[in-house]
């Protein structure tokens, strides 16, 4: 370890960063560093670093230009990160400042909830810009993105960036590996260009403002902290469309708290504040919603008997509800509240396309899936009609398409010939290139997010596979099928997830459940399965699409699908008639006794050279009911005389 990173904090000195080495359980240097803000190091200064007790290499701030953006997620009181920021929020810095999304100096911070980054820059920022302080500029988010603060790390203090970190898992290059070439050098005009889009730039006036609003212990039970906290990392994180409703929802269970003693209502107050400006509502919003809040509560009170009651996951790796019910007289729910929560079961497409679950649509590679998939995502977008004609009679908006075979142009290819607003079908990541990946936290987080905005009424992930590549046969598939089940559950809006069929074994073609790829898991989260296939294997163009599994409804009258640079439907083809040895033989011996009579050695000769073997030949003339009759030169065969 300490090798390695004297070997790195050496290139990094040879492409003119001025290092630290960094003790153990800390983020600060073992050794004396201020010296080198002013003053070039040299090559034994670097080697004569205490490497042999380092855990980590930092750079001074502003030594050889190196400067740094550090984006930070807010911390509980005990200084536990209470989200991850989305990667996005980096992404954006990124292309903002032009570099590339996967540019070699960005980095996972040491806690593994924030980002960062290292640029070179020869040129003074605006004092305007700066203030009168250089080296450290600090910004809170603008509306749409979740993070705590941003701090450009200009020209004093040192930044660590590679190694162990004291609270988390390390500093993790995005990449992989550690870069092998000098930071980009950037202009300070695209510096200051970079942290406006996200940031704000905290004055004197707001870093007072955030102090006063900073949560203290207060007196409150360890069960009252963890609701709390949990509460301050929903609203935080609520994405735009439902801040104040969540804001509200959170402060009233609360609320309930503070009326029985597990919370102070300055703690409430000052943790939802700060929270809700994180997620980017007004000031003047935040405070009337929660005295409604508190209001709406009256005197209503929760206690909690033990000191901790846990919180319980929710299959999307989120915090969820606390264990306790909300009534503090009930301690169970019952079929009542789902029916009061969820209603009756409402279909967008009927028979096929349930809202608020989660549909999965199988075939073999190369039949259409993915063309399906889009010409559905048209009745969302333009209003067509069904695939069996019946009219669209939902409300349109967009369609959030979550790509993981890096088929992008290819679907873009596909929605432009279908006349579909391109600008309409949404992607969640600024990268449109990205594939997601639903075991990372990233990815869902960004799909859960735009999942939430009201404007996407349908979504698509295309494929199983390409989303999850772990081993298909594992049951480990199902927490992935469970967390796409939650998300059309608790959005309301319809899923659709494209997968695979296996090839037919010993010339079966016909489709059920079992031909699904993979483990035995993976249809059990699907209420509603679809299968396209090609049941005429010498009509290719002709398609069927039809239900193998429904949970919510009859099975519907399958569909027929003809795939070119549109989309057709009509009837449903189906298999052809299995033509056998038998068959081949009763037509044998129709065609040859029609006209006559013909000798049993004729009939049987004639058999052979036809490929007709002695068994075959005689089931065929017991089933036809030849009849045998013998005269003077032999025995005869005949066609039974019609009744």
């Amino acid at each position: 370890m300490a090798e390695t990173l004297q070997t790195f904090a050496r290139q990094l000195h040879k492409w003119g960063a001025n290092v630290t080495a960094i003790q153990p359980g800390t983020k600060h240097p073992a050794h004396k560093w201020q010296h080198w803000q002013e003053k070039r190091q040299t090559k034994d200064d670097v080697n004569n670093l205490p490497w042999s007790k380092a855990a980590a290499v930092g750079v001074v701030n502003g030594s050889g230009d190196f400067r740094i953006f550090d984006i930070d997620a807010p911390k509980d009181q005990h200084g536990e990160p209470r989200y991850q920021v989305p990667e996005q929020v980096l992404v954006t810095v990124l292309q903002a400042i032009g570099l590339p999304h996967d540019y070699q100096w960005s980095y996972a911070s040491g806690s593994g909830a924030g980002w960062g980054f290292v640029i070179r820059c020869q040129e003074s920022l605006p004092v305007e810009f700066m203030g009168s302080e250089p080296g450290v500029l600090q910004g809170q988010p603008k509306e749409g993105f979740q993070f705590d603060h941003l701090e450009l790390r200009w020209s004093s203090g040192q930044t660590v960036i590679d190694g162990r970190h004291p609270s988390g898992p390390g500093y993790c290059w995005r990449l992989g590996e550690r870069p092998f070439v000098p930071p980009a050098l950037v202009s300070a005009e695209r510096v200051v260009k970079a942290f406006d889009t996200i940031a704000i730039p905290i004055t004197n006036e707001s870093k007072n403002k955030e102090a006063v609003t900073a949560v203290s212990p207060g007196h409150i039970s360890p069960y009252g902290r963890g609701a709390l906290n949990d509460a301050i990392g929903k609203v935080s994180t609520s994405p735009n469309g439902s801040r104040n409703n969540t804001l509200f929802e959170q402060t009233t269970g609360l609320a309930e708290l503070v009326n029985g003693g597990e919370l102070l209502r300055q703690d409430v107050e000052q943790g939802m504040t700060g929270a809700a400006m994180a997620a980017g509502l007004p000031e003047s919003e935040i405070r009337a919603t929660l005295d409604s809040a508190f209001k709406t509560v009256g005197s209503k009170a929760r206690t909690v008997e033990n000191e901790w009651v846990g919180l319980v996951e929710n299959g999307d790796g989120r915090r969820g509800e606390t264990a306790v019910s909300v009534n503090e007289d009930a301690t169970f729910s019952t079929f009542a509240d789902v029916d009061r929560l969820t209603g009756a079961i409402e279909w967008a497409w009927p028979g096929w396309l349930a809202q608020s679950y989660l549909h999965l649509l199988a075939s073999e590679s190369g039949v259409g899936k993915s063309f399906i998939a889009m010409r559905l995502a048209g009745c969302f977008l333009c209003g067509m009609p069904w695939p069996d004609g019946q009219v669209f009679t939902e409300q349109k908006g967009s369609v959030l398409w979550c790509e993981a075979e890096a088929a992008q142009q290819l679907n873009k290819e596909r929605a432009k010939s279908l006349g579909l607003p391109l600008d309409k079908i949404i992607i969640p990541s600024l990268d449109p290139f990205r594939d997601i990946e639903l075991r990372n936290i990233q990815d869902r987080d960004a799909i859960w997010s735009w999942a939430n905005d009201d404007s996407i009424r349908f979504i698509v992930v295309d494929s199983l596979s390409g989303a999850d590549p772990r081993d298909e046969n594992s049951s480990d598939k199902l927490s992935v099928l469970k967390w796409l089940a939650e998300l059309a559950r608790n959005t309301g809006k319809p899923i659709l997830l494209t997968h695979h069929l296996n090839k037919p074994l010993f010339g079966n073609e016909t489709v059920t459940l079992n031909r699904l790829r993979g483990s035995t898991a993976i249809p059990q989260m699907a209420r509603v399965i679809w299968a396209m296939d090609t049941p005429d294997p010498n009509n290719k163009e002709q398609k069927r699409l039809s239900v193998l599994k429904s949970n919510l409804a009859k099975f519907p009258e399958p569909i027929g699908v003809q795939i070119g640079t549109e989309v057709k439907f009509g009837p449903a083809p189906s298999a052809p008639q299995k033509y056998s040895e038998l068959d081949r033989a009763m037509d044998f011996l129709r065609e040859l006794l029609e006209r006559q009579p013909v000798t049993a050695k004729g009939g049987e000769e004639a058999a052979m050279k036809a490929g007709i073997s002695q068994s075959t030949l005689k089931r065929a003339k017991k089933q036809l009911g030849i009849t045998s009759a013998k005269k003077a030169d032999g025995w005869y065969w005949s066609l039974p005389v019609p009744m």
